[in-house]
């Protein structure tokens, strides 16, 4: 049975016609079809191997020649930003209110789904919230057009996190402190043997089950799945 083993990067270089001083850059620069597919899965090994993050989606062309790119540049010695920036052809996004909004305009968000924006509108005018320039974020909602879920900004949406005691991550980053859990509930002992008289009625074979057990047994069933 022949073996396959894995090419080396000269190997990988010589098969791609490329110089020895070549970077990856100049390499990717100049595989097209074929040769481009074949450098990109040896780009994603070597990614993998050195645990780089995604920077863009790859289930689309664009995306993989994006990504491609981050790659080879990392292989070439850039650090992450540089080459993400350079992998995009923009500048990095800022942390301001102005890109935290972006593609969020109030008079858009719901123009797919108009029915949805006119009843969360409702809801926030009938709470006596006024959403003009706010943008709705459903992960900040409770429920279905909660009207805190209209915000204006980053700092906006964080004091409703810190407000909740929830945790965020990324464009803001806040750790919700711990809670203790709910408080032992107990069901009351005059439901539990009214529900076991209830079963004994049903099936008298479990008359024959110890008075104890039974009751344990009947609490236990009865009892809700968040009590202790």
């Amino acid at each position: 049975m022949e073996l396959y083993i894995e090419p080396t990067v000269a190997e990988i270089k010589e098969r791609l016609a490329a110089d020895p001083d070549d970077t990856w850059m100049d390499i990717l620069s100049r595989c097209k079809g074929s040769r481009w597919l074949s450098l990109w899965k040896v780009l994603r090994d070597e990614s993998l191997a050195r645990n780089y993050p995604t920077v863009a989606y790859c289930n689309r062309l664009k995306g993989a020649r994006i990504q491609a790119a981050y790659i080879a540049m990392r292989l070439d010695g850039l650090g992450h930003k540089l080459a993400d920036m350079f992998a995009h052809q923009q500048p990095p996004m800022s942390n301001t209110d102005r890109e935290f909004l972006e593609g969020h305009t109030n008079g858009s968000q719901f123009e797919k789904t108009p029915g949805v924006g006119d009843y969360y509108a409702r809801e926030a005018k009938a709470q006596g919230v006024d959403i003009t320039g706010a943008v709705y974020i459903n992960s900040l909602a409770a429920y279905p057009g909660d009207p805190k879920a209209w915000v204006r900004g980053r700092g906006d949406l964080e004091a409703v996190v810190k407000e909740r005691n929830w945790s965020c991550q990324g464009s803001s980053n806040i750790k919700g402190d711990p809670r203790e859990g709910p408080a032992d509930v107990r069901i009351a002992d005059d439901l539990v043997e009214s529900k076991m008289i209830d079963r004994m009625e049903a099936d008298p074979a479990l008359a024959l089950k110890g008075r104890e057990d039974l009751f344990q047994e009947t609490r236990e069933m009865i009892q809700p799945h968040w009590a202790a």
